[in-house]
C-alpha cells in the first residue's frame, strides 16, 4: 500500500497543457498541480482498472481505487534549473485498505515541452 501511496504522489513523467494565458517563464498554478495529481492517480488505478475488467467483473468498486481529494498549492520557489520550481503541495486523498491521507510533498515542477512534468523531492 505504501508503493501505491508513493506512486501516486510521485508523479514522474506527468504532461499537461499549459493554460495560454500563463507566461512561459511563469511558476505553475494550483490548476497546474491538480491536473498532474489527477493524472497521476489515473495512472496509478489503471492497473487495477484493467485486472478487474480482465476479469469480466465490470465497475471497479469505488473503494479499490485511489481517490484525490485535493492537492493544494502551498507555495513555489525557484530551481536551480531554468523553467523549474520547487513547489510544496498539501495532497489529500483516500487509498484502499489505507483510507483517508493527507500529507504535504515537495515536487520538482518543470516545463517539458508545451506541459508540466514533476517529480517527488520529498
Amino acid at each position: 500500500m505504501k508503493a501505491l501511496i508513493f506512486a501516486v504522489t510521485t508523479m514522474t513523467a506527468s504532461l499537461i497543457p499549459a493554460p495560454p494565458a500563463q507566461a512561459q517563464s511563469g511558476e505553475p498554478t494550483e490548476s497546474d498541480i491538480l491536473a498532474l495529481a489527477e493524472r497521476d492517480v489515473a495512472r496509478a488505478n489503471l492497473p487495477i482498472v484493467e485486472y478487474h475488467q480482465r476479469l469480466g467483473k465490470g465497475d471497479v468498486p469505488p473503494d479499490m481505487l485511489v481517490k484525490l481529494h485535493a492537492a493544494r498549492k502551498k507555495g513555489c520557489q525557484p530551481a536551480t534549473e531554468a523553467q523549474a520550481w520547487e513547489c510544496t503541495v498539501q495532497m489529500e486523498m483516500t487509498v484502499p485498505n489505507g483510507g483517508f491521507r493527507s500529507s504535504t510533498v515537495l515536487l520538482r515542477i518543470a516545463r517539458k515541452g508545451d506541459g508540466w512534468a514533476a517529480s517527488r523531492l520529498r
